[in-house]
């Protein structure tokens, strides 16, 4: 599952900015685009076929209290210019809103 991925790292990023006396919002804000993952986050009967077999890695989310999940619509989702081909369209947007200028 993403989100425990997603979970981990901000994890040790906060750890790695505690080593560094570096100020951090409480809690941090995790974006995902995964209603379903956030329901299950928060323990919210979630029916789906798939979820009947929760993985450790759920309750592992579950557990963070220095974590905040909210839901972002799939357009505005910057990571996805990382992970997916997108349309032209989306593909500059997402560009410009990352500040990376693009030469073609």
């Amino acid at each position: 599952m993403a989100l425990a991925e997603a979970t981990k790292e901000m994890l040790f990023l906060q750890t790695l900015c505690k080593t560094f006396k570096m100020k951090q919002p409480n809690p941090n804000t995790l974006f995902t685009d995964n209603l379903g993952a956030i329901a299950l986050t928060k323990g919210q009967p979630y029916s789906h076929q798939r979820s009947k077999h929760i993985d450790i890695r759920f309750h592992f989310v579950r557990e963070q209290t220095t974590i905040v999940y909210q839901h972002i619509r799939g357009a505005e989702n910057l990571a996805d210019v990382m992970t997916k081909s997108l349309p032209k369209t989306n593909h500059r947007i997402a560009l410009e809103l990352l500040a990376i200028e693009s030469h073609a």
